[in-house]
C-alpha cells in the first residue's frame, strides 16, 4: 500500500496492532519540520513533559478533540502540547494525498482556520517516517517525561484517561493500557471534517463504515485477549 493513499479503505489499517515505543521505553529522537519548514528534533522539546497527538485536516477523530485539548493545555501550562501532522486520514478531491512537503506544510498551517488548532504543530515528512515510527494510526497520543521516556500512550486519544495521567491520578494498570475504543465525533464534526477532503472522502467513509466498525470490534477483542493473557 502507498503510504499516502488517494482514497480511504478500511483495509489500509490494522487496528489490532500498535507499534512504536511502549511505556517505559525511550522515544527516538525523531526529526520533524515546523510550519516554516525548519528542522525540529523531538529532543529539542523534551526539556519538560510533552503530550503528542497525531492528526490531519481530514481526520474526524482528531478534530473532535481539538477544543478539549486546548482547554487541557491551559490547565497544564508546564506541559508542552504538540500536534504532529501526518497523512490525510480521509483524502478526496479537495484535499488529496500529500505529494510534496510544501503542500503538507500548507495544510498543517491551516489547522488553525480548519479546526481552531492553537497547539504547536510539527509536520512529518511526506513518506511518514515519524508516523510509522509511532504506530501509523490516525489519532494516537503519547505522553513523554522530560528526557523522552514514554509515560503513557494510547492508540486513540482518550481525553478522560489523558487528563488523569497528567493529573497523576491514574492506576498502574491504566498507565499500562494502550488500547482505547475510539470515541465517536458528533455527526456535524464528522461530516464537516470529511467534506474538507471532498465528497469522495465522505462517500468512502460511509461505504467503509460497516467494515470499519467490525475492525474496531476485532481490535477491542484482540487487546482484551492480550490483557487477559498478560494477567
Amino acid at each position: 500500500m502507498t503510504y499516502n493513499y488517494a482514497r480511504f479503505k478500511n483495509s489500509y489499517y490494522d487496528f489490532t496492532a500498535f507499534d512504536g515505543p511502549g511505556r517505559g521505553e525511550q522515544m527516538p529522537d525523531l526529526v520533524l519540520s515546523d510550519l516554516d519548514g525548519n528542522t525540529v528534533r523531538l529532543s529539542d522539546l523534551w526539556d519538560r513533559r510533552i503530550v503528542i497527538e497525531t492528526g490531519s485536516t481530514t481526520c474526524p477523530m482528531y478534530a473532535k478533540g481539538v477544543g478539549s485539548m486546548a482547554a487541557m493545555a491551559e490547565r497544564y501550562p508546564d506541559t508542552r502540547f504538540v500536534v504532529i501532522y501526518v497523512r490525510e486520514a480521509h483524502p478526496g478531491g479537495r484535499i488529496g494525498p500529500h505529494e510534496t512537503l510544501e503542500r503538507k506544510l500548507e495544510l498543517a498551517a491551516g489547522l488553525g482556520s480548519a479546526h481552531d488548532e492553537g497547539r504547536m504543530t510539527l509536520v512529518d515528512d511526506v513518506d511518514g517516517t515519524v508516523h510509522r515510527a509511532l504506530g501509523s494510526l490516525p489519532d494516537m497520543v503519547y505522553v513523554l517525561a522530560p528526557g523522552g521516556t514514554v509515560i503513557f500512550r494510547a492508540d486513540w486519544n482518550d481525553l478522560d484517561t489523558l487528563e488523569q495521567v497528567l493529573e497523576g491520578d491514574v492506576s498502574t494498570d491504566e498507565l499500562v493500557r494502550e488500547h482505547f475504543p475510539p470515541a465517536k465525533p458528533s455527526p456535524r464534526t464528522a461530516i464537516t471534517t470529511l467534506l474538507s477532503g471532498g465528497i469522495a472522502a465522505l462517500f468512502d467513509f460511509i461505504v467503509s463504515l460497516p467494515e470499519l466498525m467490525a475492525s474496531h470490534r476485532k481490535a477491542d477483542e484482540a487487546f482484551e485477549d492480550r490483557t487477559d493473557t498478560e494477567m
